[in-house]
């Protein structure tokens, strides 16, 4: 459970932590660093990156394999287990200046980047963010938050009714035919769709940017104190 050091984090954060995420990770020449997995297509297989630099701030507030978020604040969420095996989330800090680089066989990963790509290129970076949806049908963006009452889950539906006209329309060219689906956001603003069964690749949407456009608000924790 939160202490006095780490407060719990009440805004919103995914329902489900199974992917998307970053971890830190045990490496035997680096010591304990930020980690992410990304698809290895030539061998149909996954691998796990290890950062290029350590990230000290955040790695020694995370147990080897534990999973963190970074929302499009630069704000760092833990889940963890909380009292009677309940799921909670600590707030870690907001970093304005966090930057994760990986690199693997001579490429390097670097989700802060989006030169070049156009609404429906391959995102080709780590496939890390929160999760929301979108609906053109409708031109909503919504997303999914959860709470615990007493032994009881509760989810409940954020919409945000009003989006930025040009991310709507970056959706429909990004993966022309499909009207609504998740979509994630990192922690630089940018998006993306994720990988389906119909689509083996992510792509690019664009650019959420959280102090002009239309999006959700920010929620403000208290600072982590020690």
């Amino acid at each position: 459970m939160a202490d006095d050091r780490t407060p719990e984090w009440l805004g919103y954060a995914p329902a489900t932590i199974r992917a998307h995420k970053y971890a830190v990770r045990y490496h035997p020449k680096l010591g304990r660093r930020v980690a992410c997995v990304i698809p290895d297509r030539e061998r149909d297989a996954e691998v796990t990156l290890f950062s290029r630099v350590p990230h000290p701030e955040i790695e020694s507030r995370i147990p080897d394999g534990g999973p963190f978020f970074v929302n499009e604040w630069k704000q760092v969420l833990k889940p963890v287990l909380g009292e009677e095996g309940f799921r909670e989330v600590l707030y870690l800090g907001e970093f304005p200046d966090l930057r994760f680089r990986f690199s693997f066989r001579g490429r390097v990963f670097d989700n802060a980047s989006s030169d070049g790509l156009r609404p429906g290129d391959e995102w080709k970076h780590q496939e890390v963010g929160m999760r929301y949806k979108y609906d053109l049908s409708v031109g909503t963006i919504s997303r999914e938050t959860i709470s615990w009452e007493d032994f009881a889950a509760v989810y409940e539906t954020q919409t945000l009714d009003h989006p930025a006209a040009s991310l709507l329309s970056a959706f429909a060219r990004a993966r022309p035919g499909r009207r609504a689906g998740r979509f994630y956001v990192n922690e630089h603003g940018l998006a993306f769709l994720p990988r389906t069964e119909g689509a083996q690749m992510p792509v690019f949407v664009g650019r959420v940017d959280v102090e002009s456009d239309p999006w959700f608000e920010k929620h403000e924790p208290d600072a982590p104190r020690g």
